[in-house]
C-alpha cells in the first residue's frame, strides 16, 4: 500500500462515518474529505510525473513531505507505517 493508497481510504472511510455525526457538522467534513482527496491527487506520488518539468527534483520532495504530512492524522491506524513519519 502506498501513502496515497492509504490517505484514500482513510478519507473513504471518514466520508462514510460522517453520517454517524450530528446533521449540522457533515457538511463540514464532507468538505475536509473532499479537500484531503484533492490534495492527494495533486501530490502524486511516482517520480515520473514530475519528469521533463520545471520542478522535476524538489517539488518531488514537497509532494511526498504534504502527504506525509496530512498521514499523520491517521498515525494511530494499523496501517499507518513508521516510515511515514515526517
Amino acid at each position: 500500500m502506498t501513502l496515497a493508497e492509504f490517505l484514500l481510504a482513510r478519507i473513504l472511510e471518514d466520508e462514510e462515518a460522517v453520517w454517524d455525526l450530528a446533521q449540522e457538522d457533515r457538511p463540514r467534513w464532507l468538505a475536509r474529505c473532499d479537500a484531503l482527496r484533492r490534495a492527494v491527487y495533486a501530490c502524486p506520488e511516482d517520480p515520473a510525473a514530475y519528469e521533463g518539468t520545471d520542478c522535476e527534483d524538489g517539488r518531488m520532495d514537497h509532494a511526498n513531505d504534504i502527504l506525509r504530512i496530512l498521514a499523520t492524522t491517521y498515525a494511530d491506524h494499523p496501517d499507518y507505517r513508521k516510515k511515514w513519519k515526517p
